[in-house]
C-alpha cells in the first residue's frame, strides 16, 4: 500500500512508521486533529508524504464539517489548516499542500458546501497521485545515469516511506529493478528482483511471460519487455521466445536484463553452492579450474586441468568486450591462480574458496579488479 491514502469510507489510512520495522500497523484516521497528531508525532515522515497527509487532513475537515454555507465551511477549513500548519512549522511540502487545498476550495465558485467537499477530496487524491508520478519520472530520468557497479549514497530520507510511494533518489535504483514472479502471472507473488544489466538464462515462455534462471539458480517469470535477448547458441532451444515479438531496443528509462539460452551459463548455475575442494572435480567439491573444466566438458569441450593451461585455449578478449560464456582469469603476482566464467553485467561465476564454494562475484570489485589477468573466448 501507499504510505498514506484516502479510504472511500471517509478515513485516511497511514502506515505508522514509528513501529517499523518490528511491526506493520496501518492507522485509520477519521478526524483532521488525528492527522495533525500523526504528523507531529512522526507517525508519518518525509516531506512529500507529510504534504499528502496534510491534504487528506483538509479533505477530512471538509467532509466532517457541518457548515450550512460555503462561507462557514471555509472558516472550518481555515481552522483545520492552522492546526495542520502548526504540526511541522518548517515542512515546506505541508504548507504548499495546505495552501493548494485552500486555493482549490476558494476556486469552486458559488456552488454549495458539498461541491467544495468533493473538489477537496479529488484535489487531495491528485496531490498524492502526482507525487507518485513525479517519483517515477525521477527514476526514469535517472536510470540511464546509473551504470553497473555504481555505489549510491543518498542523503536524508529518500525511499518510498518518505513519499506517497516509490521514493525520490531511490526511485533511480528501483527503476532498474525487474520483478521476477513465482508463476507465469503478473499478479502472482514477486520472489526476487534483478537489477538492470544483469544476465539471466531464458528457459521457456508461457502466457506471454518468460521463465528465467537467475544467478542464484532460482527460476521465476519476467515480463518480456524487461528482457533483451542475446544472440547466442541455445541448449536446450529457446524457440518459444520467438513467438513473443520481444523488443530489440532498450526501453527508455529502464535498463533491461539480458537473457539468452546460453547453455554454458545454465550449466554453471547448476553448481552454485557446491563446496570448494582443492583439486576437486566432482559434485562433492570443486576448485576453480576444476569447476570451469567440468562445465565446459558437459558441452563437449575439453580444457586442460589447471587455470594457467586453460588460459591458453581460445582467443584473448579485451575486458571491455566480455560476453557471457567467456572464461576470466586472475593472477597473484605474475602467475594465473584463479578462473571463472563470465555471466554478464560485470559478474562471473566461480569456485571461490572453502568459505563460499561456487558463487557469483563482481569482476569490478576492488579485490578481483586488482588481480585481473585477462579473458578468453572459444573461437
Amino acid at each position: 500500500m501507499r504510505t498514506v491514502e484516502w479510504d472511500p469510507k471517509g478515513v485516511v489510512r497511514m502506515i505508522d512508521q514509528r513501529l517499523l520495522p518490528l511491526e506493520f500497523v496501518v492507522l485509520e484516521l477519521a478526524d483532521p486533529a488525528e492527522v495533525a497528531e500523526a504528523i507531529e508525532d512522526m507517525a508519518i515522515r518525509g516531506a512529500p508524504a507529510i504534504g499528502a497527509a496534510a491534504a487528506f487532513g483538509l479533505a477530512l475537515a471538509a467532509r466532517q464539517s457541518r457548515a450550512g454555507s460555503r462561507q462557514a465551511l471555509m472558516a472550518d477549513l481555515e481552522r483545520a489548516a492552522a492546526l495542520l500548519r502548526a504540526t511541522r512549522p518548517t515542512a515546506v511540502n505541508l504548507f504548499w499542500a495546505v495552501d493548494r487545498m485552500l486555493r482549490c476550495a476558494r476556486g469552486v465558485g458559488e456552488n454549495g458546501p458539498q461541491a467544495v467537499v468533493e473538489a477537496l477530496v479529488a484535489e487531495a487524491q491528485r496531490i498524492a497521485d502526482e507525487d507518485v508520478e513525479i517519483n517515477r519520472r525521477i527514476g526514469a530520468h535517472g536510470a540511464d545515469l546509473v551504470e553497473d557497479g555504481f555505489r549510491i549514497l543518498t542523503h536524508c530520507n529518500a525511499g518510498a516511506l518518505a513519499t506517497v510511494d516509490y521514493g525520490t533518489a531511490l526511485a533511480v535504483v528501483r527503476e532498474n529493478d525487474v520483478s521476477v514472479y513465482r508463476e507465469p502471472k503478473v499478479y502472482s507473488a514477486v520472489i526476487a528482483t534483478v537489477n538492470g544489466g544483469r544476465y539471466v538464462v531464458a528457459e521457456k515462455a508461457k502466457d506471454k511471460l518468460v521463465a528465467v534462471r537467475m544467478a542464484d539458480g532460482a527460476v521465476g517469470w519476467v515480463k518480456p519487455e524487461c528482457l533483451r535477448i542475446l544472440d547466442m547458441p541455445s541448449d536446450p532451444p529457446v524457440g518459444a521466445l520467438e513467438d513473443l515479438n520481444l523488443p530489440d531496443f532498450e526501453p527508455r528509462g529502464r535498463k533491461p536484463i539480458y537473457a539468452g539460452g546460453n547453455s554454458i551459463i545454465s550449466r554453471a548455475y547448476r553448481y552454485l553452492g557446491i563446496p570448494y575442494v582443492w583439486g576437486g572435480t566432482s559434485d562433492r567439491g570443486l576448485d576453480c579450474s576444476g569447476f570451469v573444466q567440468r562445465v565446459f566438458a558437459e558441452e563437449g569441450i575439453r580444457l586442460p586441468r589447471v587455470a594457467v593451461d586453460q588460459a591458453g585455449v581460445g582467443m584473448a578478449v579485451d575486458r571491455r568486450s566480455l560476453q557471457p560464456g567467456d572464461r576470466v582469469y586472475f593472477q597473484s603476482g605474475h602467475e594465473i591462480d584463479h578462473t571463472g566464467i563470465y555471466i554478464g553485467g560485470g559478474q562471473f561465476v566461480h569456485a571461490e574458496n572453502e568459505s563460499t564454494g561456487v558463487k557469483v562475484s563482481d569482476i569490478n570489485s576492488d579485490y578481483y579488479s586488482s588481480r585481473w589477468y585477462g579473458a578468453v573466448r572459444l573461437s
